[in-house]
């Protein structure tokens, strides 16, 4: 029988199937087939294969080769250019511009 886990729960070393079961600071690497295993988020410098694979103050940044491993980057502040989300400080591009995302106050 299976035992439910909360979410972020799984601790490294332990198979996961998608990285939000992963403990902080950790993700799902997935390794042959569609199983993987949580392991440790790597840091500025590191090679990667996805974002999810970097610590939170990083992303994995892909250069012009298809194919080959990105590297962990540190995440770009406000007035950086950007096309996803993901590469911003913040957590927001606007108009290809990292930008500060305001929060509705109700």
């Amino acid at each position: 029988a299976e035992t439910c886990r909360e979410r972020r729960s799984t601790p490294e070393g332990d198979p996961c199937g998608e990285t939000y079961e992963c403990a902080p600071g950790t993700y799902c690497k997935i390794g042959s087939g569609s199983s993987g295993t949580c392991a440790p988020a790597q840091g500025e410098g590191s090679p990667c294969v996805n974002h999810r694979a970097c610590l939170d103050d990083s992303f994995c940044a892909f250069g012009a080769e298809v194919g080959a491993p990105g590297v962990c980057t540190a995440k770009r502040p406000p007035g950086e250019a950007c096309d996803d989300a993901r590469v911003c400080e913040q957590g927001s591009c606007v108009a290809n511009e990292c930008s500060i995302e305001c929060k509705a106050r109700w």
